[in-house]
């Protein structure tokens, strides 16, 4: 791989991160001042699986090799956000 493009990858992996952290720590200081403690864990669980996905791609992407979990990663977070939204709905 190019040098450049790995460097350019970094970088919008670290965009990528910083606004899923952005957007879990919203969420979970919303759900906190309403009381709501199944939304603040979807939070909570965003960014930590966000932080988890950011550290895995750098070392992929240090070795030489192609990550494969960032295309599952909107997803999953998307699957766990109806999940959330659903539980609260419940109650």
């Amino acid at each position: 791989m190019n040098a450049l493009s790995i460097h350019s990858t970094k970088l919008a992996n670290q965009r990528t991160y910083l606004s899923y952290f952005r957007t879990g720590l919203a969420i979970a200081a919303l759900a906190g001042k309403t009381k709501n403690h199944i939304v603040a864990v979807y939070g909570i669980v965003m960014i930590i699986f966000s932080t988890l996905q950011y550290h895995y791609s750098i070392k992929s992407l240090d070795m030489n090799e192609v990550p494969s979990m960032i295309d599952y990663a909107p997803s999953i977070l998307a699957i766990l956000g109806v999940f959330a939204v659903y539980l609260q709905w419940m109650r």
